[in-house]
């Protein structure tokens, strides 16, 4: 049996849909945009950590960075999980600037991506193009 493609012409209208629903859900009330549940600030003052140390120059000293940047600002500090995501959000804040905005629309890209792949992983183990889709909004929603 042939395995279906995941990327071609129809897919691609798919990973179009994905986005615009990514974004939907993800920058909706964009405005009043903030801290929307209770650990969002941990991430976004972690993400910000990041951010300040990649700028500061002091790339090979990052406990020393991680020291003075508590003294000056002692509520500011890494989830207590490795630091992958608030990383990934301190690469994107590099691109846009720090705020709440700009990590509302990372999270909108991250939902996309998770998407995607599991449009890509459903389409892989045989689903429909349409059950495969359904399926990654189900997920997205």
């Amino acid at each position: 049996m042939a395995e279906p493609k995941t990327f071609g012409r129809g897919s691609s209208a798919v990973y179009a849909a994905l986005f615009v629903l990514a974004m939907l859900i993800g920058c909706s009330n964009l405005s009043n945009s903030g801290p929307l549940w209770p650990d969002s600030s941990q991430y976004a003052n972690a993400a910000a950590m990041i951010h300040d140390w990649l700028l500061s120059g002091k790339i090979l000293h990052p406990w020393q960075f991680a020291e003075r940047n508590y003294t000056q600002f002692p509520a500011f500090h890494l989830p207590y999980h490795p630091p992958g995501y608030p990383a990934l959000l301190a690469l994107f804040f590099l691109l846009t600037g720090v705020s709440y905005n700009s990590a509302r629309i990372f999270i909108a890209l991250c939902l996309w991506a998770a998407g995607c792949s599991f449009y890509g992983i459903l389409r892989r183990t045989g689903s429909s193009r349409i059950a495969a889709f359904c399926g990654s909004l189900l997920l997205m929603t």
